[in-house]
Formats: C-alpha cells, sequence, structure tokens
C-alpha cells in the first residue's frame, strides 16, 4: 500500500519542467536530491488513469499521449551525480503509486489531431518491445526484445528520412539525388537523358529496398550529405550491440561455437539508452539544422 509523504520545498529554479539544475543537484542534500528527481519525473508523466482511455481487450490503457513508461529506466542521465539508492527508492516511490506504465503528460495541443511523427512511432515500438519482458524471464523472450529494438532503430531511420524528404525548407529530396553516388549509383548524365531514368523513383526505391538502415556506411550518406549533419550521432554504443544482434536472428541466439549467448535484462536496457540517445540527438541535429536555414 502506498503512503503519501511530506514533500519538501526546493530551492526556486531548482527543478523546471522536464530540466533539473546540474549545478545546483550536485550539492544538494539526499533529501532534495530525491525531491527534484521525484519532481521531474512528475512534471513530465502521469498516472494513466488520469487521462487515457482504458480498453480491456486491447490489454489496458491506450497510450494516446506517448508511449507509457517505467520509472526504473528513467533516471539513467542522474546516475553520475545521485547515489543507486536514491534513484532506486524515487522509483519505487513511483511504481508504488502507479506501476510501471506511467503516461506523459497531455499538453494543450494532444487536444488537437497532431501529425504523428517518427519519433513517436519509434518510442511506442520501443514501449511494446519492452512490455513482453514482464511476459517472463525467458532467453527467447529476451532475444526477441533485443532484436525488436534494433529493428525499431531502423524503422525509425527510414521513417525520418521519408518524414523530411518533401520538407522545402530541408531540401532533403535534392541533396540525395545529386549525391547518388554516395551510394554506388552508377548514373551518368547519358543514362539519364537517353535512358529516361527517373531518378526520384530510384531514390525511392533506394530507400525503401537497398538501404541496411543500421549500417553506419549505409546511413553516413543520408545524414551527412542529405540532411547536412556535421558531426553525426555517435554509432559506436550501437555498434557494438550489432553482433549480438546478428547471432539472434541468424543462428537463434547461439555463438560461432554452438552455445546460447548470455542476454540480461541490464543488456536489453543498455541497448534501449544507446539507441535512444542516438535517436533523440538526430532529432536536435535535425532542429538545429532547420532552425539555421
Amino acid at each position: 500500500m502506498y503512503f503519501e509523504r511530506d514533500r519538501i520545498e526546493l530551492p526556486e529554479n531548482a527543478v523546471q519542467g522536464n530540466q533539473i539544475d546540474m549545478d545546483w543537484l550536485k550539492t544538494a542534500t539526499p533529501e532534495e536530491q530525491y525531491e527534484a528527481l521525484y519532481q521531474w519525473f512528475t512534471n513530465q508523466y502521469e498516472d494513466p488513469a488520469e487521462s487515457l482511455p482504458y480498453v480491456s481487450q486491447e490489454g489496458g490503457y491506450i497510450p494516446i499521449h506517448g508511449a507509457l513508461v517505467d520509472p526504473f529506466d528513467e533516471f539513467w542521465e542522474f546516475g553520475d551525480i545521485v547515489s543507486d539508492e536514491i534513484i532506486n527508492n524515487v522509483a519505487q516511490e513511483l511504481y508504488d503509486i502507479a506501476g510501471n506504465k506511467w503516461s506523459p503528460v497531455p499538453s494543450i495541443d494532444d487536444f488537437y489531431e497532431i501529425k504523428e511523427t517518427a519519433l513517436d512511432r519509434f518510442e511506442l515500438r520501443i514501449a511494446r518491445a519492452f512490455d513482453l519482458l514482464n511476459i517472463k524471464d525467458d532467453f527467447l523472450i529476451k532475444a526477441s526484445v533485443f532484436s525488436l529494438l534494433i529493428t525499431a532503430f531502423e524503422t525509425y531511420l527510414w521513417e525520418i528520412t521519408k518524414e523530411y524528404l518533401s520538407n522545402d525548407k530541408l531540401n532533403l529530396e535534392s541533396h540525395l539525388i545529386n549525391n547518388l553516388e554516395a551510394f554506388e549509383k552508377k548514373m551518368s548524365l547519358a543514362d539519364i537523358y537517353f535512358k529516361r531514368i527517373d531518378v526520384k523513383k530510384e531514390l525511392y526505391d533506394l530507400l525503401d529496398n537497398k538501404i541496411v538502415w543500421h549500417n553506419i556506411k549505409s546511413l553516413t550518406p543520408i545524414l551527412a550529405k542529405g540532411f547536412v549533419i556535421d558531426p553525426l550521432p555517435d554509432f559506436g554504443n550501437i555498434q557494438k550491440h550489432l553482433d549480438k544482434r546478428h547471432n539472434i536472428v541468424h543462428r537463434f541466439g547461439m555463438n560461432i561455437d554452438g552455445y546460447e549467448m548470455p542476454l540480461t535484462k541490464e543488456e536489453i536496457v543498455e541497448l534501449k539508452t544507446d539507441l535512444t540517445l542516438f535517436v533523440y540527438e538526430l532529432e536536435q541535429k535535425i532542429s538545429d539544422r532547420l532552425t539555421s536555414l
């Protein structure tokens, strides 16, 4: 049973919406750190019973305001400042209040028809994949979730590229067409004019059928020459997960010696974190690029 505790007052501007003054947090008392993390989380998320429709046939609450989150997964960015004990205690209190499926607090925009973005769908797919871990502690379930997370990442990259192709300000389509040779598409002007090659069709076929979306060599021309992003978000942490995913997909979770690979929930959380960091940094870089135009 959850018993509400007395909250403490924090200094002005210590916590504002989804931002915490990190310099202040480093010198705050443990009680203040606890309260700051609690406020930071509840400024962004609420008990799903507050605003979500519940449909038992669909398995529970329908996440119309964004992917549902588990408080135990949300405080990783404070791990270098706040002790694990405080983080776990805050997460436990939140769990005691509303469980492991908190909903984003709706904004005024949520009451109007807003176009769903590639980022929205990425976050929802990640959350749905993680829900599978609640079934039982089974290797095949964990392996499936691990693979699905990377699939959600690949799908996001494909969708975000297609989403911005028609953006006149970014001019992504023209940049990619002008740099088809970066994808080893060998077409001379003679090919285009005399063979009547539809260059736009070639580009869309490339994006839909030829690009390996988890391969940084394939992504670099799209991000660097298409979106004109430099430097690219760091892909190194993701790269280290791909060998394991290869064994999951192509060897039924066995290594080259024929033994089932160990796979922990902590590794899955680490993968989720690495993918999400890349996606959020890419979103910011695209936003910065648009602002600069």
